[in-house]
């Protein structure tokens, strides 16, 4: 999938002959007239009109005044600028990290951070995210306000899911998590730990002004020891000095301990309380893990009406060839039509994207996308153009074909990799810095599957706060914690979440919970991406 690479301490550009493609076909296709069939004279005609319309309605509005169509223009515009844009001004541009704020002309650019090489967004490319991102949870806002005015969900309904959404599991790493989060001042914690927590922060600051004074009254003794030569009263008097601030600092270090102690003992009451509420509250647990797919899967399809009103939507899967097992079984064990099956997927799938991006599965010489049916999970293999997928529903379908949409357009890879950078680089804890200041700090710490997803599987991910573990995979990308990554090739930020804006996604369905944040990038990217028309 990569458009970028590097060999020794080059980098170096892919892209070239995959643009001159794509400059190749769009002039055979202007050459023999394109799509200039009666259909698509008349499909475009009615574009115009309603673009049109669009146009005499917005002149009844004042400028500024923040409508929603307006800002969704605003977005599409960012995002169309970025299609001007080459992957690279040069093979091994490298610059340092503080010249990242002022460096332009390209989606990515080489950055050296703490002697590592990333391959990252440049600001261009984080700005549009950011407003992609801003535009999903305003049109997430009105479609749920929407929906509440009109008896289609109630406001507790929605309250309960993002509470459930929110609550972190209790679980081994309880104990741990509340005393991080009493320790950085958080203010969503029990006072007798907020307590507990200012007492363990006084101690460690006099235990630390205890340790200071310790070695200073050593380094005054041992330094007029080496000039006298020998001990005299000078000598005693600091000897005196260094037992006395030897003795305050392990009364310090002993209060500090005690103080510790007793955190540990508050925040284990609370999380033993808090895991017999809920052995107690299982059903209740359930009820509202039901409550949160219902809302979201509510929510998916207004937005899914929502999306159809503003663009051309997809209706025909457009592949080459479709290939389904002879025989298959429902979850059920009925024996059912396989193709009958296959064409209802690739039909809901299809209605999932506007036409302009389900396009974008088809390579820029027009080799249509091969889709193979059967087995579990599903998987997109660029050198051939095709997905495998499983006949279980729409959404791994879905997800892959976002995996083949973000290969051939530009935008949609530059937006992925900007909402997963976004999330990886700087503090946990700080995801409002600026990007620049993320940067400074450097990426978060990576770890294996089994840490990040709970099961042994292929690739390294960032932990961050991802809902769903699999959306912090980086091991898509050349390079390694050696050396650094080329953050420009695929990730998981808009499959999951693309298959999430439906009511979709197999373990959302399971567990009631996704990622807020990039579900609204999913949405924005929806809206806006190639064209928005």
């Amino acid at each position: 999938m990569a458009d970028l690479g590097f060999i020794g301490d080059l980098w170096f550009d892919r892209t070239d002959e995959l643009d001159e493609r794509m400059r190749l076909a769009d002039l055979i296709k202007a050459s023999f007239g394109g799509d200039r069939s009666a259909a698509g004279r008349y499909a475009a005609e009615q574009r115009w009109k309603n673009h049109r319309k669009k146009e005499e309605d917005a002149k009844g509005r004042q400028a500024g005044d923040g409508s929603l169509d307006d800002e969704i223009s605003r977005v599409v515009g960012l995002m169309s600028a970025l299609r001007e844009l080459p992957y690279s001004v040069s093979g091994n541009d490298i610059i340092e990290v503080e010249e990242w704020e002022n460096y332009s002309g390209s989606l990515f650019v080489g950055v050296l951070i703490r002697g590592k090489r990333f391959r990252v967004a440049t600001k261009q490319v984080i700005e549009a995210e950011q407003a992609v991102n801003a535009l999903g949870k305003r049109v997430l806002k009105e479609i749920t306000e929407k929906l509440i005015a009109e008896g289609k969900l109630t406001q507790q309904q929605v309250d309960d899911a993002k509470k459930f959404r929110s609550a972190e599991e209790v679980g081994a790493d309880a104990e741990k998590s509340l005393i991080d989060k009493a320790m950085r001042g958080d203010d969503d914690v029990p006072d007798e730990v907020r307590e507990a927590a200012i007492k363990v922060s006084e101690a460690k600051e006099k235990a630390s002004e205890a340790r200071k004074a310790l070695m200073k009254a050593t380094k005054a003794y041992n330094q007029h020891r080496e000039i006298s030569g020998s001990y005299d009263e000078k000598s005693r008097q600091l000897y005196l000095a260094r037992v006395e601030a030897k003795n305050n600092s392990s009364i310090a270090r002993s209060a500090l301990k005690d103080a510790e102690y007793e955190l540990e003992r508050v925040v284990g009451f609370v999380v033993a309380g808090e895991r017999e509420m809920a052995g107690e509250t299982q059903k209740s647990k359930e009820a509202q893990k039901a409550n949160s797919v219902l809302v979201q899967q509510i929510i998916g399809a207004e937005f899914q009406a929502f999306l159809s009103s503003r663009r051309e939507m997809g209706e025909v899967y457009p592949s080459r060839n479709t290939t389904v097992p002879q025989r298959v079984f429902d979850k059920s064990g009925k024996l059912v039509d396989g193709n009958a099956l296959a064409a209802d997927i690739m039909g809901a799938a299809a209605r999932r994207f506007p036409q302009a991006l389900l396009s974008k599965t088809e390579t820029p010489l027009g080799k249509k996308v091969e889709i193979v049916f059967g087995g579990r999970g599903g998987s997109y293999n660029e050198s051939n153009n095709r997905i495998r997928s499983d006949l279980d529903d729409s959404d791994t379908l879905t997800h892959e074909t976002v995996h083949n949409i973000s290969y051939y357009s530009r935008e949609t890879r530059a937006i992925e990799q900007a909402g997963l950078q976004r999330r990886i680089f700087g503090k946990v804890d700080e995801g409002d810095a600026s990007f620049a200041e993320k940067l400074k700090i450097g990426l978060q710490k990576t770890v294996g599957a089994t840490k990040a997803l709970g099961y042994r599987f292929e690739g390294s991910y960032v932990e961050d706060k991802f809902v769903n573990g699999y959306q912090g995979r980086l091991d898509y990308n050349y390079g390694s914690r050696k050396e650094g990554y080329n953050l420009t090739r695929a990730t998981e930020i808009l499959t999951v979440s693309t298959e999430n804006a439906f009511g979709g996604n197999y373990k959302f369905k399971q567990t009631g919970k996704l990622d807020d944040d990039l579900l609204a990038t999913a949405i924005g990217w929806l809206l806006t991406a190639e064209g928005g028309q």
